[in-house]
C-alpha cells in the first residue's frame, strides 16, 4: 500500500466509526458525529486531491484521527448502553473541539497552506495531549 492508500484507509475506518456513533445516538449529540463523518469525508476529498499534504499530516490522519473516532465510537456505545444517564459536556465539549480541528485541517489542505496546516497540527497535538490519549 502508498501513503496515500493508507491514509485514505485511515480516514474511511475513522468516518465509518463516526457514521456507527452518530447512528447509535440521539440528537443533539448525533448532530455532531454525523458532522464528525462529514468533515472527515472532506478531509479524504481533499487529501486525495493533494497528496502532498500527507507528511504535514501523518500523525493527524494516522493517528489523532483514528483515535478520536474511536472515542466518539465508545462515548456511543456507553451512552446508548445507559441513555438515562445525562451526558459528559466535557466530552461533547471535545467533541465540538475536534469537529473544528478536523474542519480546519481540510481547510488547510485546501488553501495548501502548510504553515496553517502545521498550526492546525499543533493545536490537536496540545488538545489530545490535554485528554492523556
Amino acid at each position: 500500500m502508498t501513503r496515500l492508500d493508507n491514509a485514505l484507509a485511515s480516514i474511511d475506518g475513522a468516518t465509518e466509526q463516526f457514521r456507527l456513533s452518530a447512528e447509535m445516538t440521539v440528537q443533539p449529540h448525533a448532530r455532531l458525529f454525523w458532522d464528525l463523518a462529514a468533515a472527515a469525508f472532506d478531509l479524504r476529498a481533499q487529501v486525495e486531491r493533494n497528496p502532498g499534504n500527507i507528511t504535514a499530516m501523518r500523525r493527524f490522519l494516522l493517528f489523532y484521527l483514528p483515535t478520536m473516532a474511536e472515542l466518539c465510537l465508545r462515548w456511543a456505545r456507553l451512552s446508548h448502553a445507559d441513555p438515562l444517564r445525562p451526558p459528559d459536556e466535557t466530552a461533547i465539549a471535545d467533541f465540538r473541539n475536534w469537529l473544528d480541528i478536523t474542519r480546519a485541517a481540510a481547510e488547510a489542505c485546501r488553501a495548501r497552506s502548510h504553515d496553517d496546516l502545521r498550526l492546525t497540527m499543533e493545536a490537536l497535538d496540545d488538545q489530545l495531549q490535554r485528554l492523556s490519549i
